[in-house]
């Protein structure tokens, strides 16, 4: 069942109306990305009301290299309620470098983490991404993978996970990890099937899913596999700056048959126990 033409709580856009607005949280966004040193403060500041007026009131943030942590933490400093740090080396990014700069990036990672602790909600985004062919190899992205993976380990942060066409080695690698001990953290942007999510899911991590849900033709793996996991299974992001959210919210609830309101609800829940949020 999906939603109605009748339900005010969304626009002819698919954004939430104002009238009995839930609580959402963005899993998982880039606003250092679409908002770096220098960038408009007054269209930062115009986005922010315009999700905060459609009921969002968390954001939690995934880090790609080293300027993005900078200006993770100081968009922190200025509304540490919205905007929950999240920092790490993205696989794309490694595959742009050599061994030699991943190597001091990991070296940096560490030492802002143990600076900024209280501060930091987790360690990502990091994992693996053999879609792409880049500068580095698969071994220096499965290398700098483990690292991160210690350095969430021994800081107690949660992992945010980018792991794209590489869903068996990440698995073996995450399992080892694990120890028999339940993971913390989300897989950023799932796609997979409905046997690949179990596997992730059976390690204690949420899927993350978000803008896919809402295009034509697109991620039919995903919206396949949607109806038939558990509603604390998933949580739900924008993959950027909070653009596409609620029509994701609106797409999720018409894959389900669940009211949004619900599902800001459980989402929110679910969030809670992946310890993204403190």
């Amino acid at each position: 069942m999906g939603v109605s033409p009748r339900d005010s709580r969304f626009s002819a856009k698919g954004a939430l109306a104002m009238s009995a607005l839930p609580e959402w949280i963005d899993a998982h966004a880039h606003w250092a990305q679409a908002f770096p040193q220098g960038a408009d403060e007054a269209a930062l500041a115009k986005q922010l009301a315009g999700l905060r007026a459609q009921g969002m009131s968390v954001s939690i943030q995934a880090g790609v290299d080293e300027a993005d942590w900078k200006r993770q933490l100081e968009l922190a400093a200025r509304d540490p309620d919205w905007f929950r740090p999240v920092l790490g080396l993205h696989p794309w990014w490694v595959k742009e470098h050599s061994e030699s700069d991943c190597s001091t990036a990991l070296d940096e990672l560490e030492r802002v983490l143990e600076l900024h602790q209280a501060r930091v909600a987790g360690v990502g985004e990091l994992g693996l991404d053999f879609s792409r062919t880049g500068k580095s190899s698969k071994a220096l992205q499965l290398a700098v993978f483990e690292r991160q993976l210690e350095l969430a380990s021994r800081f107690a942060k949660p992992l945010v996970l980018h792991l794209v066409h590489a869903h068996e080695r990440s698995l073996e690698i995450l399992t080892r990890h694990a120890a028999g001990r339940p993971l913390k953290g989300i897989v950023h942007a799932f796609s997979g099937s409905i046997e690949t999510a179990r596997q992730y899911l059976a390690l204690g991590l949420k899927l993350s899913v978000g803008p896919g849900l809402s295009e034509p033709g697109r991620f039919l793996s995903l919206k396949k596999a949607l109806p038939q996991l558990r509603p604390e299974d998933w949580v739900l992001e924008s993959d950027w700056a909070g653009e596409k959210f609620f029509r994701a919210a609106q797409a999720a609830s018409g894959l389900t048959g669940r009211p949004v309101a619900e599902i800001a609800r459980q989402t929110t829940e679910n969030l809670q126990q992946t310890g993204l949020l403190g």
